[in-house]
């Protein structure tokens, strides 16, 4: 996920090489092209597994009696944590706010001024929205059957959703070099959002997982659209545009 299929990052952009090369009939792709094609289509499909991923989570952890009764149960077995350390859990998830989350892109919006790169911006600002919008509107749109352990509906969750998309887009941003540092920290805040939120009885474990599925459904339309843009050719001469 960490390598989003930035050709100028790889340094794989033989500019010389492209205006040197033919134009092809038709404007169809150049070989490269088609490869992008086929990255394009591998995010999407990531993305499309993560949505069907997310609709059979909630069909069967939210809308069976087996699957309500699973979620209950790992969260009562959670929440018997000391009161000291939930305190200090639900204190660290009140830090996660509106106010943080604008903050946050803001900081991801100033790394991709500095590249230079608007594509990137903007890929990573749609996906933090999408993400963000998505999770509120399944929560209040999505019902919760009463099968015994309560009616309402929680999935999935907002804070885990929040980190969630915050640090695949600060990924998605940030140079190669610096990814790779990047990635267990980003993993570990997710981590610890998602358990916060369970032994702190704010969300159910499902909640969790649906938060994540929707970071990546976003993601992998977000990437595939990056790379066709990254590929995209001229009609008239077939020849890759220049970024």
């Amino acid at each position: 996920m960490t390598q989003f299929f930035d050709a100028r990052d790889h340094g794989i952009v033989d500019h010389d090489r492209t205006q040197r090369a033919p134009a092809m009939r038709g404007g169809s792709p150049a070989p490269g092209g088609k490869s992008a094609l086929w990255r394009a289509g591998a995010a999407a499909a990531v993305s499309l597994v993560a949505a069907i991923s997310l609709w059979l989570a909630y069909r069967t952890m939210v809308g069976t009696p087996l699957g309500q009764h699973i979620d209950d149960a790992v969260l009562r077995r959670a929440s018997r944590t000391p009161a000291s350390a939930t305190a200090q859990l639900t204190d660290a998830l009140g830090r996660v706010s509106l106010a943080s989350l604008v903050l946050a892109v803001i900081a991801i919006t100033a790394v991709a001024a500095m590249r230079r790169r608007v594509d990137l911006a903007v890929a990573a600002l749609v996906l933090v929205a999408g993400a963000n919008m998505t999770t509120q509107a399944l929560k209040r749109g999505l019902d919760r059957p009463d099968l015994g352990w309560g009616t309402l509906n929680s999935f999935p969750s907002g804070h885990v959703t929040v980190v969630a998309s915050v640090a695949v887009a600060a990924l998605m941003v940030s140079p190669l070099w610096l990814r790779g540092l990047l990635v267990l920290p980003a993993v570990a805040a997710v981590g610890l959002t998602a358990v916060a939120t369970v032994v702190a009885g704010w969300h159910r474990p499902s909640d969790v997982v649906g938060a994540v599925l929707v970071a990546v459904v976003w993601w992998g339309l977000a990437t595939s659209a990056l790379t066709l843009s990254a590929a995209r050719v001229r009609p008239s001469s077939g020849r890759p545009v220049a970024r």
